[in-house]
């Protein structure tokens, strides 16, 4: 009866010993229902800031995009900091790309129009991200272009937002190193469109006109 999270886990079944996969595979899914995150209300109407992690993604293209259940460097990006007054990491990659946060996608207003890091090389492809770019920014006439993000960017970016399948879309504030920004007028529009579309996405307390 109320707000909630589905989480679905498929996985190729148990295996043996070592490495070898098994002659017949026998598919398993999991399900595992929770309550939402805390904060996502006040999160999604005020913005967080972000950790620059010091941990590097590596270069990994066979696996770069895929929502696998490897997570090992997101654990040890996200293990960097305690302080609660930060609710991501801003993680970039061996070639110094920035890449995504922790556990969210990354999308940044330039002055050429919003861009959202490749997901090619590392990184994980998520279904908040295809859903943005796909429906919601062209449903809104916003031109998103997907590349490489040099870190450098982020200091002359008007906006930036952070999205993910449990939060949706969140704006980006400051990262702990001293950048800051506004939460931005196109971003507020992004939000207030994507609860239109998926009202589980709503902002309460805030601008939904």
């Amino acid at each position: 009866g109320g707000s909630a999270a589905l989480k679905v886990i498929v996985t190729a079944g148990g295996g043996g010993a070592g490495y070898c996969a098994p002659a017949q595979w026998s598919p398993r899914c999991r399900y595992r229902l929770m309550p939402l995150p805390a904060g996502v209300a006040e999160q999604r109407r005020d913005g967080v800031r972000l950790w620059r992690c010091r941990y590097q993604l590596p270069i990994n293209p066979p696996l770069a995009g895929i929502k696998h259940l490897n997570r090992l460097d997101q654990l040890l990006a996200r293990a960097e900091w305690h302080d609660p007054a930060y609710a991501e990491g801003l993680v970039c990659s061996r070639a110094g790309d920035v890449v995504e946060a922790t556990a969210a996608n990354l999308f940044v207003r330039t002055a050429s129009g919003w861009v959202t890091p490749l997901t090619d090389r590392c990184g994980v492809r998520g279904v908040m991200r295809d859903y943005l770019l796909d429906e919601l920014f062209p449903a809104h006439g916003v031109a998103v272009a997907e590349r490489a993000v040099a870190a450098s960017e982020l200091q002359a970016a008007s906006e930036l937002l952070v999205c993910n399948a449990l939060r949706g879309i969140v704006p980006v504030v400051g990262l702990n190193s001293g950048e800051q920004w506004p939460v931005g007028e196109q971003t507020r529009q992004l939000q207030r469109g994507l609860a239109a579309a998926l009202p589980g996405y709503r902002l309460e307390g805030g601008d939904e006109d």
